[in-house]
Formats: C-alpha cells, sequence, structure tokens
C-alpha cells in the first residue's frame, strides 16, 4: 500500500456509509415499487399510500444517490478528497460517464430549499 491509498479499515467505513444510504435507497424503492404493483393491478389498496408518504419516498431516493455521489465525486478538489474517490471509484468501477457525476443534478437536490426559493420569487413578480 502506498501513501496515497486509503487503509483497508477506512476503506470500510467509506463503504459502511455508501451501504447505509443504499439500503435506505432500497427501503424507499421497495415502498414505491409495491404501491406501483399495487396501480398495475388496479388495487384500491393503491389509494391508502398518501401523497405525501409517495413524495417523500422519491425524495429519500434522490437525497441518496446524492449522498452516495459525494464519495465518488467530491465537492471539494483537495488532494485527499480526490485520492479517496479515485480509490472508491476504481474498486466501484465507477466510469466517469456515471449519472453520479452530474454535479449539475446534484447540486439541485441538495440545494432544493434555494429552488423553492427562486421559484417563489419569480411567482411573486409576476403578481
Amino acid at each position: 500500500m502506498n501513501n496515497n491509498e486509503i487503509p483497508p479499515a477506512y476503506e470500510a467505513l467509506y463503504i459502511s456509509s455508501m451501504l447505509w444510504h443504499t439500503k435506505s435507497a432500497y427501503s424507499s424503492i421497495k415502498v414505491i415499487k409495491d404501491w406501483l404493483d399495487l396501480v398495475e393491478n388496479d388495487d384500491a389498496r393503491a389509494l391508502e399510500l398518501p401523497k405525501q408518504n409517495l413524495f417523500e419516498q422519491l425524495q429519500n431516493i434522490l437525497h441518496q444517490a446524492g449522498c452516495i455521489s459525494c464519495h465518488f465525486f467530491p465537492v471539494k478538489q483537495a488532494t485527499q478528497h480526490v485520492q479517496r474517490a479515485n480509490q472508491l471509484r476504481q474498486v466501484f468501477e465507477i466510469q466517469d460517464e456515471s449519472p453520479l457525476k452530474d454535479r449539475k443534478l446534484r447540486n439541485a437536490l441538495e440545494h432544493f430549499d434555494e429552488q423553492i426559493d427562486n421559484y417563489l420569487a419569480k411567482l411573486r413578480r409576476f403578481k
């Protein structure tokens, strides 16, 4: 192991963090999949899932994707962050073409509150 590599114990810490985010997203995906199955089968139980819950599940999936993205494509370009990201991308075989790299999408998700501010400000100007 050279000085630029993450020690295995530290790599396990990053992987554990990404696993938590992945499990959380998977849980939300399962809720949505089960709901879509009910919708596809015209099952009246589909109406029992509150719209707010469905929205929260979708939002959780997107949020977790943003969190995972940060491990592979860090915001700060300091050497230690870049080295860590490079090593994790290599371990997980994440290519530069990965949707997780899309900074514009990630920023839109992470700064959703600012997007709402801008939207509401535009509405006020048109009244």
